[in-house]
């Protein structure tokens, strides 16, 4: 599989900082906040209750287990949560070991063979498909953890000929990201020619640029990567109409198209930007970074027809097969203590940043109206399911050639078009 896949650019979106407080988020956040309303206060004393009562009647469990996590992770606070489950569990022994992305994989492959991996990992789930490629996972027994209540979406991406790899614990999507001491609610843009007018008015745009990052272009032109049974079927003209489209907001001097999503975030926390195209992930950095709350997310703009359709992906648990029953019975509580409805929504409540993969959890948007657009982005997301991932590591990596391409001027929209087309089919049936 090529190594500078979809996986490691979208991985690549996300911030070791905010892991480090949504991995403290999801498994066991702490008290509330003081800005948050007394009904919130009350529902959360309310879910640590359900917690406890529901551990405290399981069966007394002993033991050490390990989890790997992808991401820098702040060790104190990572502890400070280990604690909280211990509590409840008082002879289980939680060992947290960050493991570098780079390394991540090929680290697992050796010590998986050797009998030494860790119990449970932390993974974007794409990487889940070299763990099913040599056999290294537990299949998730739904009579064991529910999975009843996690959205279609995410049950697809842990899915895979049938059994379950894997279990959400938060998806992430794009949306746009404002100023809002410099926009008014009632001037968001709607559709992309409202982006165009407002540039030219003054306002500044700053958007990633590279075939991931603006994939959320595709569908407002009738486009899709693939139909339901997961074949290649891109509307031709679909692609090179937003290439085309990019090509003209690229000419304009308040409209910023970066490789670097990091200087535009850097850029719109500095007030240098009115607009971000963020992905969710950011959302917590720029809550804490923005003064006076000032920091506003609305839906991406769409079409007449068809709205924006950025990617939608799914952080997951997962656990070898390798392991004992006690130590598997021991890793199987822990995760569905940290994945419960309760700890979701506590997650979903303090670090606002991601959806909850409960579609039974709601959220008043009147307190919480940054979670409510994230989830209204959602319902038409792309979700790539976890069956697709070889297809797509396959046509990603052209997209990103052909793109490039149209944006220095070297081939037109039209082209560029054509040529994804029929090297994206050439490719799928020389490599699948």
């Amino acid at each position: 599989m090529n190594k500078n896949s979809i996986a490691m650019k979208i991985k690549s979106l996300i911030s070791a900082k905010l892991w480090a407080f949504f991995l403290v988020a999801i498994l066991f956040l702490a008290a509330c906040s003081n800005s948050l309303e007394n009904q919130t206060k009350k529902e959360r004393s309310s879910f640590q209750n359900q917690d406890i009562n529901q551990n405290s009647a399981s069966k007394q469990l002993r033991g050490s287990i390990l989890l790997w996590h992808d991401e820098k992770i702040n060790e104190d606070q990572s502890q400070r949560t280990v604690r909280n489950y211990q509590q409840i569990n008082p002879d289980v022994n939680i060992i947290v070991e960050i493991v570098r992305k780079e390394e991540l994989l090929k680290r697992f492959l050796q010590q998986f063979r050797a009998g030494l991996s860790p119990n449970i990992l932390l993974v974007d789930y794409d990487l889940m498909f070299e763990f099913i490629r040599i056999n290294s996972l537990m299949a998730i027994d739904p009579k064991i953890i529910n999975l009843g209540d996690i959205l279609p979406a995410a049950l697809a991406q842990v899915t895979y000929q049938g059994k379950v790899y894997g279990i959400p614990g938060a998806i992430f999507t794009q949306v746009l990201c404002y100023d809002k001491n410099t926009i008014n609610k009632d001037q968001l843009p709607k559709n992309l020619d409202d982006i165009l007018n407002q540039a030219k008015a003054g306002y500044t745009f700053g958007m990633s640029s590279n075939f991931q990052d603006t994939f959320w272009g595709i569908q407002i032109f009738g486009g899709k990567i693939f139909d339901d049974q997961g074949r290649f079927s891109l509307k031709p003209g679909s692609w090179a109409t937003w290439m085309t489209w990019l090509q003209s907001a690229k000419n304009l001097p308040n409209i910023i198209l970066s490789s670097s999503i990091a200087a535009l975030e850097k850029s719109f926390m500095q007030g240098n930007l009115d607009y971000f195209v963020c992905d969710a992930a950011s959302i917590f950095n720029l809550k804490k970074t923005l003064v006076k709350d000032n920091l506003g997310v609305t839906i991406l703009p769409g079409g007449s027809e068809y709205p924006a359709g950025p990617l939608l992906y799914s952080k997951v648990l997962v656990i070898p097969n390798n392991f004992s029953p006690r130590q598997t019975a021991i890793t199987l509580d822990f995760a569905r203590f940290i994945t419960n409805k309760q700890q979701q929504q506590r997650g979903a409540i303090d670090v606002g940043s991601f959806i909850p993969p409960n579609k039974t959890i709601r959220l008043d948007r009147r307190l919480f109206p940054i979670q409510a657009t994230l989830e209204e982005q959602a319902r038409n997301a792309v979700a790539i399911p976890l069956r697709d991932i070889p297809k797509a590591e396959i046509i990603f990596p052209i997209g990103e050639t052909l793109y490039q391409q149209v944006l220095e001027g070297t081939i037109s929209p039209k082209e560029g078009g054509e040529q994804f087309l029929k090297l994206s089919r050439q490719a799928l049936q020389e490599k699948l």
